[in-house]
C-alpha cells in the first residue's frame, strides 16, 4: 500500500542504534549508565518532549501493576518515561521496523525491559491483542500518519477495558490553508493526514469513547518551537537529538511546523477520554 510505503520511508533509518550509541559515546555514556533523561532529546521528539510526557502520565492515571498500550510507540521514549515513572507495563506497537527494535534494544539500555515491550504492526489492526486487555491508552503524534482514523480509534476502544482511559496528544488542522512539508512526521502530503479538532471528538464518539476533555497546548508548542529553532540558529545542537533520527533535513522540518502554528495551518491539543464499551 503507498501510504504505508510513503510512511516507513519517512522514518526509515536502519543504522539508528549506532547512531544512537555514538553519540552517548561522544557525550561521554556507556550502555551501562544509560538513563532515560540521557535519550530523551532523540527518543521523545514529540512536541515538548519530556515536560509534555510528564503531563501525560498524569492524565493518564495508572499505577503499579497496569497494563497500558501506546499506540505509534516510535523509538518509545514516552512508554520508558511512563513505566519508570509509575511501576506499570507498557507494550508499544509501531508500523517501524527499524524504531521498533532499535526501542526494544533501548529498553534493555535503561534496564525497563521487564516492563516494556514493542513490536511491529499496524496500529489500525491491533488483531495479535484480546479484547478489554489493556488497562489504559495513549498516543502521541502518531495518528498524524493514520487516514482512517475510525478504524484507529475502534481499535483502541476494542482492546480497552470498560471505563478506561485514553489520551491523544496530536498535531491538528485548522482546515484553512496546506501545511508546509517536509514537517516531523511526513515529507509531503502523501504521508500526511491531519484532523480538526471537531472531527476528531466525532470520530472518538462515533467509535466509543465519552467523557472528554480537551486543552489546546498550541501556545505552549509554539515558544518549545521558537527555542528550537533559536538553538539551531546558534548552531547549539544538542549530542542527541532530532538531527540522529531525520539528518539535515530536520532543520526544516522545524522551521516549516513553525511556520504552520504561526499561520495557523495547525494547532496542538491534548484530548482525554474515557472507552465507554
Amino acid at each position: 500500500m503507498k501510504i504505508k510505503h510513503d510512511v516507513l520511508q519517512h522514518y526509515r533509518a536502519p543504522d539508528l542504534l549506532a547512531r544512537i550509541e555514538s553519540a552517548l559515546l561522544n557525550a561521554g555514556k556507556s550502555r551501562a549508565e544509560v538513563g532515560i533523561d540521557d535519550l530523551a532529546p532523540a527518543d521523545e521528539f514529540h512536541l515538548r518532549g519530556p515536560l509534555a510526557t510528564g503531563e501525560l502520565i498524569e492524565l493518564l492515571e495508572v499505577v503499579p501493576g497496569m497494563h497500558v498500550l501506546d499506540a505509534g510507540s516510535g523509538l518509545g521514549g514516552p512508554a520508558r518515561r511512563l513505566a519508570h515513572a509509575t511501576g506499570c507495563k507498557v507494550t508499544g506497537i509501531d508500523l517501524s521496523e527499524d524504531y521498533a527494535c532499535a526501542g526494544t534494544v533501548l529498553n534493555q539500555w535503561t534496564r525497563l525491559d521487564k516492563q516494556v515491550d514493542f513490536v511491529v504492526g499496524d496500529a489500525t489492526d491491533l488483531g495479535r491483542f484480546q479484547a478489554n486487555s489493556f488497562d489504559a491508552a495513549w498516543t502521541i503524534h502518531a495518528s498524524m500518519n493514520i487516514p482512517d482514523k475510525s478504524r484507529f480509534y475502534s481499535e483502541i476502544a476494542r482492546v480497552l477495558k470498560p471505563g478506561a482511559r485514553f489520551v491523544a496528544y496530536d498535531v491538528l488542522t485548522t482546515g484553512s490553508q496546506d501545511l508546509h512539508f517536509p514537517v516531523p512526521w511526513a515529507s509531503g502530503r502523501s504521508a500526511s493526514f491531519l484532523q480538526t479538532t471537531d472531527d476528531m471528538q466525532a470520530v472518538l464518539r462515533l467509535t466509543g469513547f465519552q467523557q472528554f476533555a480537551h486543552r489546546d497546548c498550541t501556545a505552549e508548542c509554539i515558544r518549545f518551537l521558537e527555542q528550537a529553532q533559536q538553538q539551531i540558529a546558534q548552531q547549539e545542537l544538542p549530542t542527541l537529538g532530532l538531527h540522529l533520527l531525520f539528518g539535515p533535513r530536520f532543520r526544516d522540518m522545524i522551521a516549516n511546523l513553525a511556520r504552520n502554528f504561526a499561520d495557523g495551518r495547525a494547532t496542538a491539543a491534548v484530548v482525554t477520554c474515557t472507552n465507554a464499551a
